[in-house]
Formats: C-alpha cells, structure tokens, sequence
C-alpha cells in the first residue's frame, strides 16, 4: 500500500454484513463515500458522519483491480 492512500482491512467479523458482501482481510478502503481515505482517522471521521442505518458506499482496491462495495446493516 502506498503511503496515505487507503486503510488496509486487518479483520472482517464472521456473519457481519461487511463478510456478506465480500470483504476480505487485505483488501484496501481508499474511498469511503466518495472520499478519500488517506487513513484510519479520516477513514472514522467518513463513517461517524453518515446516519445510522443509511449504509456506506465503499472503494475497495484487491489484486484484481478496484471495485465499489455498498455495506449496509441488516
């Protein structure tokens, strides 16, 4: 990973909803909501601001290339 560009994923609960729609340890966030995650604290301050329930629409970035992942609660 590229200083300041992107939140590496370390950890994703078993049955969360962000297992559900395909996230895996590795994967890198480098957008949250269309902005741009340069890391964990700006990744935090993105998600404290979105309303509970909305959902978050997701860059992920994988070996294969980048991909939007919208994450919502069950």
């Amino acid at each position: 990973i590229e200083p300041g560009i992107g939140v590496v994923i370390s950890n994703v609960k078993s049955g969360s909803p962000a297992e559900k729609s395909g996230l895996l340890p590795g994967m890198i966030v480098q957008e949250a909501e269309r902005q741009a995650v340069s890391n964990i604290d700006t990744f935090k301050e993105i998600i404290n601001d979105i309303d509970q329930g909305k959902g978050i629409l997701l860059l992920i970035r994988t070996s294969n290339g980048s991909r939007y992942i919208f994450l919502q609660e069950n």
